[in-house]
C-alpha cells in the first residue's frame, strides 16, 4: 500500500466501510491524512448496533454532508469543535446514551451544531423545544423537508402552531401527515 499513488489508495478507500477506514488510519502517517479526505466522509449511513460519539464526531469533522443512522444507540457525550456541514440529517429508531452528564442530550447539541439543513427526518424519537427551536432559528432558512414521524415530546401542543410560522420552506412532510402535531 505504501508504493501506491495517494490517488489509487483514495479510490480503494472509498470501497471500505466506516470502521474499516477508521482502521487503515492508523496503518501510517503517510495513510492517515487520505482516510481523512473529505471524500470519504460526505455522506455515512450507519445502522444497527453501538456507535461511540467519537466516531460521530469524526465523522462531522471531517465535513459530513448526508448523515444517517438507523436503528443505532449513540453512546458518550459529545463535544463538537465547529458548526456540521450537514444537509441530510435522518436518525431513525435511535437511542442516545451519555456517559458522564445524563442532562447533556446528544440530539440537542447535534441539532445546534447545525446551521444549513435542507432535511431533517427523524422517526420514534423524543424532541425537546430546544431541538425545535435550533430546527426553527438555525436551519429555517435551508429546510426544504421535515419529516417527524412517530416523534414524541410536550412540544406538540406548545410548538405545532408556531414552526409553520418560523419556517420559510415549500415541502413541509409529516408533521401533520405523521399525527405529530
Amino acid at each position: 500500500m505504501e508504493n501506491l499513488p495517494n490517488e489509487i489508495l483514495l479510490k480503494v478507500l472509498h470501497y471500505l466501510k466506516t470502521q474499516d477506514i477508521i482502521r487503515v488510519s492508523l496503518v501510517s502517517q503517510r495513510i492517515r491524512p487520505i482516510c481523512h479526505d473529505q471524500t470519504l466522509w460526505q455522506t455515512m449511513n450507519i445502522h444497527n448496533g453501538k456507535v461511540p460519539i467519537g466516531l460521530v464526531e469524526l465523522i462531522l469533522n471531517n465535513g459530513c454532508m448526508h448523515l444517517r443512522f438507523s436503528n443505532a444507540e449513540l453512546v458518550g457525550n459529545m463535544k463538537l469543535n465547529k458548526v456540521s456541514q450537514l444537509k441530510y440529517l435522518v436518525l431513525q429508531d435511535c437511542k442516545c446514551i451519555s456517559w458522564d452528564s445524563p442532562n447533556e442530550d446528544f440530539l440537542e447539541t447535534l441539532m445546534a451544531s447545525c446551521d444549513s439543513l435542507e432535511k431533517i427526518s427523524m422517526n420514534k424519537l423524543p424532541l425537546s423545544s430546544y431541538m425545535l427551536q435550533s430546527m426553527c432559528h438555525q436551519n429555517g432558512h435551508s429546510l426544504q423537508v421535515l419529516n417527524l414521524e412517530a416523534c414524541r415530546g410536550n412540544w406538540v401542543l406548545r410548538i405545532g402552531n408556531q414552526i409553520t410560522k418560523n419556517f420559510h420552506f415549500s415541502n413541509l412532510l409529516a408533521a401533520s401527515e405523521a399525527g405529530c402535531w
